[in-house]
This record gives structure tokens, sequence and C-alpha cells, in this order.
């Protein structure tokens, strides 16, 4: 599979990705704590040692998106570091006792199924047994998350925008961009900000699509907006900034959307805000 290709089904391959991980730990904890029962002659049954480590795993998988949001806000860089540790310190403790209380509840539930009793024991000391447990889960989750983006980045580009620089000193409006450098797999090269066909939010980045290829740039939509030329690249939705360029027809809708069809058959949503701010500028 190449790059591009990944990129288009990088969602659900990611799902899929926890998903397999998931299994993968839940096998092998499963049998590993049969296995110690067998050895130490436990009265526990197989089906509880089942039951424990599913309902952590599905607890855990539960809150991942909640951990993947919690992090956009607060990403983890050496220039934010004294925000993002204590952030994500805290956020830990919200995780540890969403994820204890989902547990335990799934827990009591398949025990009271089997006609038994599950006894969580004294909930401070069990809560705080739970929270050694879960800071270490939440770290590798976390890590899991940045090596992966790092993976990612590495293989598909980091963008970054290069103006022109200001040479007469005068205080005239700050010249617009006109290259994009991108750095890949160690290389740099350059990339015309004209050949960008669209733009789209993606967190704490924004997408720069360029000839079938999609490259990150560190920016919010508002930023790369204001630094980009008003007269080649127009906002249409909260998400999508448009090259003009790029326009091969605008189709609208009878609730005030819209939808513009670029020239490389690509679909963009246009909201019925943007919309009317485009007519009226009469690009």
């Amino acid at each position: 599979m190449n790059l591009d290709r990944f990129l288009k089904i990088r969602k659900p391959l990611e799902f899929w990705g926890w998903i397999a991980l998931s299994l993968f730990i839940f096998v092998s904890g499963t049998l590993v704590k049969i296995i110690d029962g067998m050895r130490s002659n436990s009265s526990t049954q197989n089906w509880e040692f089942a039951t424990w480590e599913a309902t952590s795993i599905i607890a855990i998988l539960l809150f991942i998106p909640l951990v993947l949001y919690f992090d956009r806000r607060f990403p983890i860089r050496w220039s934010n570091l004294k925000i993002a540790f204590p952030a994500h310190l805290a956020f830990s403790i919200v995780f540890s006792i969403a994820h204890v209380s989902v547990m335990v509840t799934l827990r009591k539930l398949i025990y009271w199924l089997n006609d038994s009793y599950y006894d969580f024991g004294i909930i401070v000391n069990q809560y705080f047994y739970e929270y050694l447990k879960d800071i270490r889960t939440y770290a590798t989750i976390l890590a899991i998350i940045y090596l992966y983006r790092h993976l990612v980045l590495r293989l598909q580009g980091e963008a970054s925008l290069l103006g022109t620089p200001d040479t007469n000193g005068t205080q005239e409006a700050e010249p617009k961009p006109e290259r994009l450098l991108v750095k890949k797999l160690g290389r740099e090269f350059l990339v015309k900000v004209d050949d960008i066909e669209r733009i789209e939010a993606a967190g704490n980045y924004v997408n720069l699509h360029i000839a079938e290829r999609v490259y990150p740039l560190r920016e919010t939509l508002t930023k790369i907006e204001q630094q980009l030329d008003e007269a080649k690249f127009k906002r249409i939705h909260r998400s999508h900034i448009i090259n003009l360029n790029y326009i091969e027809e605008i189709r609208p809708f009878e609730n005030g959307d819209a939808q513009v069809l670029l020239t490389t058959g690509t679909p963009v949503p246009m909201s019925r805000t943007y919309r009317s701010q485009f007519v009226d500028n009469r690009w």
C-alpha cells in the first residue's frame, strides 16, 4: 500500500488498528492470567479471568477518543510543556476514574448474569491501586499516538510557509508567502503556494492538498487564511479553504448551503454563511 492510498483510508485503518492491538492484549493477558491461576491452584474460573481483561480493555477503548480530543487541546511540545504536562497529569486522573467506573460496572453486570457477585473491594484503596496502573496505560496510549504521528509525518512530509523577507523597512502590509518548505524523510523541497488546491482543518494541523498529495502544516485554519492571498484563496466552510483557480462548479442547495466541485473532481462543502460572503464579494 502506497502512502497516498494509506492517507485516504487512514481513519478506518487507525480504528481497526486500535481494535487489533486490544484483541492482542486481551488474548495474551487472559492466557497469562489463566496460566498463573493454574500454577497457584486458584479457584478463579477462566471466564472470570477473561472478564477482567475484556472489561478493562473495553473501558479503555471507549475513552481513547476522549484522550485524542484532550491531546488536541493540550499537545505535548517543548514550547508548552509547563502547561501540557500538568494538564495531562490531571486528565489522567479523570481518565482513570472513568475507566474504573465503566470497568467495574461491566464486571458487576457480567458476574450478575453468571449468578455470581463481583467484589471491587474498598473503593478508595482500589481506586489508588487502579490509578497506578492507569497512569502507565495513559502514558502508553500517548506514546503510541505520538510515535504513530511522527512516523506518518516523516513519510508524508510536513510543510511550513516561506514568507518573502521585508527589506525596505517600511510599515507596508506583510507580504504573502509564495512557497512552502516541505520536509520529508530528511529531505527538503519547495512547493508553490499557488499549487495548493484546497486546505482542510485537521486538529492541530491543516492539511494542504496538492496534486493528490496531502501535506500537514502546524497551523490553524484561521491563521493560514490570514497569511494567504485573499484574491486567490477563499474560505467556504469552517473547515475548508479553496483555491479559486481550481473551481469547476458551484452546486447550490435549497437550504442555503452549496457544494464546490474542483477541477480535480473533489467535492468540497460550502456553508450558507460563507456562501453569502462568497457571492457578495463577487470573486
